[in-house]
C-alpha cells in the first residue's frame, strides 16, 4: 500500500509519511547507475528521499551502544549538526503530513 503499512494507516485515516535517508554504508556507492535506479524505485510510490545524507561517522556507530552525540568520550559537532538537520527535515515531513490528512 504505497510503501506504507496499512493497518497503521487504516487507524489513523491517514497514510504514515515514510522518508529514505541515505548513508555512506549504503552498499550502491553514490556514482554506481544502480543507485540512480534505486532512488527510482524508492520515489515510484511517493516515498520521499531525504535532502542530505549521512556520512559514516564514528559517533553514529558509537550510538549503537548506548553513547549518544551529545554525551560521551566522543562529541562530534558535525554529526550533532547533519542529525539535527536531517531530523528537522524528517519532522517536517511529517507535520507537512499531519496538516494535510487533516484538511481532507
Amino acid at each position: 500500500m504505497n510503501g506504507h503499512i496499512p493497518l497503521v494507516a487504516e487507524n489513523r485515516g491517514f497514510a504514515l509519511p515514510v522518508m529514505y535517508v541515505f548513508t555512506n554504508n549504503t552498499v550502491i556507492d553514490k556514482r554506481a547507475r544502480a543507485l540512480a535506479e534505486l532512488r527510482e524505485i524508492i520515489q515510484q510510490d511517493g516515498t520521499r528521499i531525504a535532502r542530505e545524507e549521512m556520512p559514516y561517522r564514528i559517533a553514529y556507530k558509537d550510538m549503537q551502544t548506548g553513547a549518544t552525540l551529545y554525551a560521551g568520550g566522543r562529541v562530534d559537532p558535525k554529526a550533532i549538526a547533519e542529525s539535527e538537520a536531517i531530523f528537522a527535515e524528517i519532522i517536517q515531513y511529517v507535520i507537512e503530513a499531519s496538516r494535510s490528512a487533516a484538511a481532507e
